[in-house]
């Protein structure tokens, strides 16, 4: 076999492999997901314990991910074309000041 055959062959083994890899992991991750959700809270309680604020603050992180991805899935196939704007409410824009005040006092 030449030297481009054995290449390919071995492109084509290391492909089945990641393809194997993360069909396995697909089957898991629900059952993953739904363990790391169960302990979420005792690790959120632990984080803020030896990090004072970091709850608010990891909160504050998921909301403004998540407002940014609906923007995104909003706009379709405008996202990559064009700048997008995402519009926080008064609520969040405190709560970021807050913690912004709190890390730049730690």
């Amino acid at each position: 076999m030449s030297k481009l055959g054995t290449i390919a062959s071995d492109l084509a083994k290391a492909g089945t492999e990641v393809k194997d890899f993360f069909e396995k992991a697909a089957e898991k991750a629900p059952g993953i997901v739904q363990e790391v959700t169960a302990d979420e809270q005792q690790f959120a309680a632990l984080i803020e314990k030896f990090v004072p604020g970091s709850t608010k603050a990891i909160n504050i992180a998921m909301k403004l991910l998540d407002d940014a991805a609906q923007v995104v899935e909003d706009a379709g196939q405008a996202a990559g074309a064009n700048a997008l704007n995402v519009s926080l409410d008064t609520q969040t824009i405190n709560d970021l000041k807050t913690v912004i005040a709190a890390a730049k006092a730690a």
